[in-house]
């Protein structure tokens, strides 16, 4: 049986041709390797192990043989498992924000999915230097989110404009909508308060 799968795999990554077909039954939902500056954990539903990413013992010291198959609380503590726990339970996993965990005095960046009953924890260090880039992300998140929820394109050209703003940091976004001979309007705006606002001036043509 793996030997049929095994030829099943190589027959298809080693086709000259990939089509709808086929796409469907490449083996990409299996993690072979990963980036060097994370690690990977696989936790079963009752809590345990399942599975890890050898490099685990260049953060921890414990080598990936030791961890599989203990009780992840065994491991990492109680209070991880608490955290991690509460935050799947959330909704959506916190609109997918990255979990932000201690585990074993070093401080991780955590994304979590779900795949065939087990949680996939994707770990990368969070060091000072990327809070703005967390930051960015989780406004990033929430632009997505509320873009959305608008129900006209005026309310979405503001939003696109205050959002912009937000993640980027300028002093003033602009939207402008042209006509047919290229008249150009101000069409949604967001600016610093002590900055005089260009929306509903008509301008005139470049």
């Amino acid at each position: 049986m793996i030997e049929d799968r095994q030829m099943k795999i190589k027959d298809i990554v080693n086709r000259d041709l990939v089509n709808l077909s086929n796409c469907e039954h490449e083996p990409i939902h299996i993690p072979g390797k990963i980036q060097p500056h994370g690690f990977l954990l696989g936790i079963t539903l009752q809590w345990k192990i399942d599975f890890c990413s050898e490099n685990v013992a260049s953060y921890f010291g414990i080598s990936h043989t030791e961890m599989l198959g203990k009780d992840f609380s065994a491991v990492f503590g109680v209070t991880a498992e608490e955290e991690i726990l509460a935050y799947t339970n959330g909704d959506e996993f916190r609109d997918a924000f990255p979990l932000e965990i201690e585990l074993l005095g070093k401080f991780f960046q955590i994304n979590i999915h779900k795949s065939d009953g087990i949680y996939v924890l994707e770990a990368e260090l969070l060091f000072v230097d990327r809070e703005k880039l967390a930051d960015a992300y989780k406004q990033t998140i929430q632009f997505v989110s509320q873009m959305n929820k608008t129900t006209s394109l005026k309310d979405l050209c503001a939003l696109v404009a205050q959002g912009t703003r937000e993640i980027t940091g300028y002093d003033r976004v602009m939207i402008y909508r042209f006509d047919e001979q290229y008249n150009g309007e101000v069409f949604a705006e967001d600016c610093r308060e002590d900055l005089e606002p260009f929306l509903r001036i008509t301008l005139s043509t470049y």
